[in-house]
């Protein structure tokens, strides 16, 4: 993934409770000095942004929600210069303990390249303006940090990181933003959020009370109803049956976009066919990945399982057979949910059980999958387009250079014979100050290129020093090659070069 910026960091030394994993368990190597950098994923509907809105954030972190193999991010997915580091690589980070290399973009590269000292490491953190303040509560530091042997697993550990609210004087306000979107409401809630809860249940016709009153009976009934008209729970028993929680949230946002009231005081039930311009992939998956599925070790319909493993399959999360058991599908699983912090261990009472956080985020996830899937194929063209265009300029470029020469010959002088002994001294074969004179230097200087290419043999053969077609191509190609790396190199393009 390449990002024209990334939001910079200061990481804390944190003292966290690491008491379930050790330092000597990871197989540490030698110290390694990291220059480290981290970004993180805009959403709709965030309180602030750093750069204004949406459009511009999502911008500023280029495809920000699919990394280079165009797999879904996780947290503390690492770029890194992968000549040094492949895919796969486990660091030991000290605040976190233990970060993947999934990553890389051109920025990011090996010590002093770019002037920098260390290694080059850039972390994805996680999503909304929570991760926002939390990037620009730190800078750019350089650290110590340690590869791992690949068979550690990630964790993370974040109880102790205090966040800078101050820094919000820099961002941006979402002059749109709306906390029942964003927010998880319940009776202790602000009563300024459960106002405009109440608000937008009373325009969908499931709240019909006082609407400046507090989280009351006439609240929890209004979200169960709204819940079960749109199928997020199917009975009073259901995990978050009463509370406004993360799929009504996502679906309450998709409503919300849709502009749409009740009417006759008749409940809105959402119609997945209703699609706005900005959620069509979204709106599409909720119609795939609705709460109806629930999988768990004891009770996983073979099509349900079969669905999940498509989805993972098609985010390269899954590579086994799609077979439709339980057990083929349970590890994934599991590690899906840890690394989007549904759960906090493998031991966790809810690991393995397919329903309610897992589906909402599951949702959210294939859906960029799937509209990134789109992004690519247009960034590609757009992208095999400049690649055409610096192609085209470089041949024609070099033509014209390579035809202002002629074909000189000893004691020629002249502009021709200049543009010779430059072109010889961008290849590090003439290394004198450039004369306009055709004489034993240049003479020389040439004859030497032309051996070192098998253009001749020795410098008594035929065509020794002779500016002949051979020479002349030979010239071409690697002109070429360094003016397409330069100006690869000027639009930051140089990493798509095939």
């Amino acid at each position: 993934m390449k990002k024209v910026l990334s939001y910079v960091v200061i990481f804390n030394v944190l003292f966290l409770n690491l008491s379930f994993f050790t330092f000597q368990t990871a197989k540490a190597s030698t110290p390694v000095c990291f220059t480290i950098t981290a970004y993180y994923s805009p959403i709709e509907n965030q309180e602030y942004y750093a750069h204004w809105d949406i459009i511009k954030e999502k911008r500023m972190n280029w495809q920000w929600v699919a990394w280079s193999g165009w797999k879904p991010v996780f947290a503390w997915m690492i770029a890194a210069p992968l000549s040094k580091y492949p895919l796969g690589t486990k660091i030991y980070i000290e605040w976190v303990w233990v970060g993947e290399v999934a990553d890389k973009w051109s920025a990011i590269v090996e010590a002093w390249e770019r002037w920098y000292d260390c290694d080059r490491l850039d972390i994805w953190m996680w999503y909304w303006d929570e991760w926002l303040k939390k990037a620009w509560t730190w800078w750019k530091p350089t650290v110590t940090w340690y590869i791992v042997d690949n068979t550690t697993p990630t964790s993370i550990n974040l109880n102790n990181f205090k966040i800078k609210n101050s820094v919000t004087k820099n961002f941006t306000k979402n002059p749109n933003y709306n906390p029942i979107f964003s927010k998880n409401i319940w009776q202790n809630s602000d009563i300024k959020d459960i106002e405009q809860l109440h608000i937008f249940l009373y325009q969908l016709g499931y709240y019909k009370w006082n609407i400046k009153t507090k989280y009351n009976k006439e609240t929890v009934k209004a979200i169960y109803n709204f819940q079960l008209d749109n199928k997020i729970v199917n009975s009073p028993k259901n995990n978050w049956a009463w509370v406004w929680q993360d799929e009504t949230r996502v679906l309450a946002f998709q409503i919300n976009n849709t502009n749409i009231i009740a009417k006759n005081n008749t409940p809105v039930i959402w119609d997945s066919n209703i699609i706005s311009n900005n959620n069509v992939v979204e709106n599409d998956t909720l119609k795939i990945l609705s709460n109806q599925i629930q999988i768990s070790p004891d009770n996983a319909k073979e099509s349900d399982v079969k669905k999940i493993q498509n989805i993972f399959a098609e985010m390269w999360l899954y590579k086994g057979k799609i077979d439709g058991k339980y057990e083929s599908i349970k590890d994934t699983l599991i590690s899906y949910q840890v690394n989007k912090w549904i759960i906090s261990s493998k031991n966790s009472s809810e690991a393995g059980y397919f329903w309610g956080k897992t589906t909402t985020q599951l949702n959210k996830d294939y859906a960029l999958v799937l509209e990134k899937n789109w992004d690519k194929i247009e960034q590609t063209k757009k992208i095999e387009a400049q690649l055409a265009s610096i192609k085209k300029s470089v041949d024609s470029r070099v033509e014209t250079h390579i035809s202002s020469i002629w074909t000189p010959k000893v004691w020629d002088v002249g502009e021709n014979v200049r543009n010779l002994q430059k072109t010889l001294k961008t290849l590090w074969y003439f290394k004198v100050a450039d004369t306009a004179i055709f004489w034993e230097t240049t003479k020389n200087s040439l004859i030497k290129y032309q051996m070192d290419k098998w253009i001749i043999k020795s410098k008594e053969e035929d065509g020794a020093w002779l500016f002949w077609p051979k020479t002349k191509e030979s010239l071409k190609s690697e002109l070429a090659i360094i003016l397409e790396t330069q100006l690869l190199k000027e639009k930051d393009l140089l990493s798509y070069k095939k």
